[in-house]
């Protein structure tokens, strides 16, 4: 279920889909592809209707510059936690194609 859609702002006319279980597909004019997934980060979600999972996707204002973006999602159940939360974390994009797995640069 896509709960985003956003552009970088960069000039390439690329949109990105973010998707409640935790995927983040780019569009482009060569069609779709996977540019994030972050699946194993994100709560296991309920059949039907659910308001948890991957919420957000946000640029940075200099993301032709830096790669930087950010995703919002809800976090499963942690030891040091008494309950579940939402958590904010950053990326950074790598040139085409990227490569694969997931690169923080700031998460809390």
């Amino acid at each position: 279920m896509p709960v985003a859609l956003a552009s970088p702002g960069d000039g390439t006319g690329r949109l990105f889909v973010a998707d409640l279980p935790g995927t983040v597909r780019v569009i482009d004019g060569d069609g779709h592809r996977p540019f994030l997934d972050i699946t194993d980060l994100v709560v296991d979600l309920r059949s039907g209707y659910d308001e948890r999972g991957l919420l957000g996707l946000a640029f940075h204002p200099r993301f032709a510059e830096n790669g930087r973006f950010f995703v919002y999602y809800s976090a499963p159940l942690r030891p040091v936690r008494r309950r579940a939360g939402t958590t904010r974390a950053g990326y950074r994009s790598f040139p085409s194609p990227p490569p694969t797995g997931r690169t923080p640069v700031r998460s809390g």
